[in-house]
């Protein structure tokens, strides 16, 4: 398999072919097409796709594409090369994927013990090593950037991890990182917890989890925070790192003002307010 790209013909090519039908998780063609072009197959594990990852990362949460690549042979443990830190197929994949893939004989590093929630893994691992709490996953995140569950949070950090980690690409922190777009998305309690723990929260994370008094103190120190804006300024990207995480995970353009009435802080947003001049 070569890097795809357009030929002369109108007519797409066979790798072509093969690159589109990954591209829209069309597994029935994509094993015909390696069953097809047996050339294709010694390139299986080549960094094709975004994130300069192979294939078996770039589809890892797709069952029916994770067993098709499996049986012509990726590697289940060949990572991305991403500059900020390479992905692991096991850094995206769960639930029966991440079976195939362990079935494969897919490795998992801390990381991805953290991802899958897998504790008793996570907890031997840093028995054996205690350094792995700080090891680095995709995008340059740590452990704790993976975490699910508060019992891998609470193990982490009784083994010595540094709460307030930023990741390599978007200078995120682990609470930072499990903010989606609504309170009932993805990690968002978890967030929560990690705040109460000890976690900074900047003002975009304190208008997101409802936290008034803490908003408040930060406006207090400095009104000027009310200007700020999810992919700019501070948050902006900042070659080569990319946008602050919130741009992908909560929105674009989006000041702390719109943040708590996203998420439903009626309390967070009137405390703010306060510090608003006219026009915010």
């Amino acid at each position: 398999m070569t890097s795809p790209h357009m030929s002369d013909s109108t007519s797409p090519t066979p790798i072509q072919q093969l690159h589109a039908a990954m591209q829209r998780h069309d597994a029935l063609a994509t094993h015909r097409l390696l069953a097809e072009h047996a050339d294709f197959r010694q390139h299986i594990n080549a960094p094709f796709f975004s994130f300069d990852a192979p294939a078996i990362v770039a589809f890892a949460n797709d069952v029916a594409m994770v067993d098709v690549l499996l049986e012509f042979g990726a590697d289940p443990n060949t990572r991305s090369e991403w500059w900020a830190g390479p992905f692991h197929a096991l850094h995206v994949a769960t639930g029966v994927a991440a079976q195939r893939l362990l079935a494969a004989g897919a490795i998992p590093d801390a990381c991805a013990a953290a991802h899958l929630d897998d504790a008793d893994l996570l907890a031997t691992m840093l028995g054996a090593d205690p350094a792995r709490v700080s090891e680095r996953g995709g995008d340059g995140q740590t452990p704790l950037h993976f975490a699910r569950s508060r019992r891998v949070i609470d193990l982490l950090l009784e083994a010595g991890a540094d709460i307030d980690a930023r990741d390599v690409d978007h200078r995120a922190s682990p609470a930072e990182w499990m903010l989606e777009r609504s309170r009932g998305a993805g990690r968002y309690e978890l967030a929560r917890y990690l705040v109460e723990r000890g976690a900074d929260a900047d003002i975009f994370l304190a208008a997101a989890l409802g936290l008034t008094d803490r908003a408040r103190a930060l406006l207090q120190r400095d009104p000027a925070l009310l200007d700020e804006q999810t992919g700019r300024g501070t948050y902006a990207e900042m070659p080569p790192s990319s946008f602050h995480i919130y741009f992908w995970s909560i929105g674009s353009d989006l000041s702390p003002l719109t943040v708590a009435t996203q998420f439903g802080h009626d309390d967070t947003l009137a405390a703010m307010q306060a510090f608003a001049t006219p026009g915010q």
